[in-house]
């Protein structure tokens, strides 16, 4: 009996020891969970906050690249810039440049003067070139796209005819004048406008588009391209043995400098390399946007006279003035290249001789210097 009850006893002290085995072990796997589930947590949420880190630097960047490429792709806008786009004067090729290879906006004054807009602006770009040589490619221009009064075969448009030789604009008074009282010839005009009196030779021109506005037109007074004694031109000046695009160039960067900073100049400057490439690789640019005269030589062209030249040089003596006074007032210094100032300097080299004793009579003196 009493070797049953020590079993017995025995066997409530071994039940106890496993049960508070059971218990240990059963504490133990609870706590080895818990931490791994601890330690999960804190695994998934590190993980978690690395992964949102990662997308959120992966989204600045994005952005930040997106930001970049709106910044490359926005056009250049030049403030309170003006372009004076004078008939027959590279216009057309400035355009093109600005526009489809440096993506610059700016608001244009063609053909007429805008005077006003002209006196108000920061900085002005101008196309120049040789006044007799501008008017005498005006005159032909227009003659080559005017419809005759009478038995014309060529389709009638309302604008665009420059782009296609088998069409021609009506324009009854401007065509009467070019191609019938001065029968197409730029000389008769020349000489008429050499006259004592020539009041009718003036009315006439003055229907005459891209010739009928001198350069004194444009800029009729200092206060149109001075401010407080300096000059606010940027000229592109046209004249044989000089670079036209190279000037172009030039005063755009100056523009993007003085308004952006050199470092929108460098961007800018990948922008016109990459689209420059691209058009001489495709071999192409659109004849809109390239110089008139160029583009639409039609072989009808008439040249003038060494007579009428030298009268058109002194009826148009104020323009060279112009030329002058500007070049003088360094409207060329940001232009590095020299060529804009060495294209006016050779301008008014050329004319030079024309523009001697300005009170004698024009016609006489012309008669005298051509013989």
């Amino acid at each position: 009996m009493r070797e049953y009850k020590a079993r017995g006893a025995l066997s409530g002290r071994n039940n106890k020891t496993k049960m508070k085995l059971r218990q240990d072990v059963v504490c133990s796997i609870v706590i080895f969970l818990a931490c791994v589930t601890f330690n999960t947590i804190i695994f998934f949420n590190r993980t978690l906050d690395e992964v949102q880190e990662v997308q959120k630097e992966a989204t600045g960047d994005l952005l930040a690249r997106k930001e970049s490429k709106q910044i490359e792709d926005a056009p250049i806008k030049l403030g309170s810039h003006k372009f004076l786009h004078l008939g027959k004067a590279g216009g057309g090729t400035v355009k093109h440049t600005f526009k489809k290879l440096w993506e610059s906006t700016f608001p244009e004054c063609h053909p007429s003067p805008c005077t006003k807009d002209t006196q108000d602006s920061e900085l002005v770009f101008i196309t120049l070139r040789d006044p007799v040589d501008r008017f005498v490619s005006g005159f032909n221009w227009r003659k080559l796209f005017v419809c005759k009064t009478h038995n014309e075969t060529r389709q009638i448009v309302k604008r665009g005819a420059w782009k296609d030789p088998n069409t021609c604009q009506v324009s009854d008074k401007e065509s009467y004048i070019l191609l019938e009282k001065y029968m197409s010839n730029v000389s008769e005009l020349a000489m008429a406008l050499c006259q004592d009196d020539n009041s009718k030779a003036e009315e006439d021109l003055s229907w005459i588009l891209h010739s009928k506005f001198a350069l004194s037109d444009w800029l009729p007074s200092s206060q149109h391209w001075q401010y407080e004694g300096k000059s606010k031109l940027l000229p592109m000046v046209i004249e044989p043995g000089f670079d036209f695009i190279e000037q172009i160039n030039n005063q755009v960067k100056f523009s993007i400098v003085k308004q952006h900073g050199e470092s929108a100049l460098k961007r800018y400057e990948e922008t016109y390399k990459r689209k420059s490439q691209k058009e001489e690789k495709d071999n192409h640019i659109n004849p809109a946007f390239t110089h008139s005269s160029v583009a639409n030589d039609r072989g009808s062209l008439t040249k003038i006279t060494d007579l009428a030249e030298c009268c058109l040089a002194r009826y148009l003596r104020r323009d060279y003035e112009l030329i002058q006074e500007i070049s003088a007032a360094s409207s060329c210094d940001s232009d590095e290249s020299g060529n804009c100032q060495g294209a006016m300097e050779s301008i008014y080299k050329r004319r030079e001789k024309y523009l001697k004793s300005p009170s004698a009579n024009n016609l006489d003196f012309c008669s005298k210097i051509v013989d």
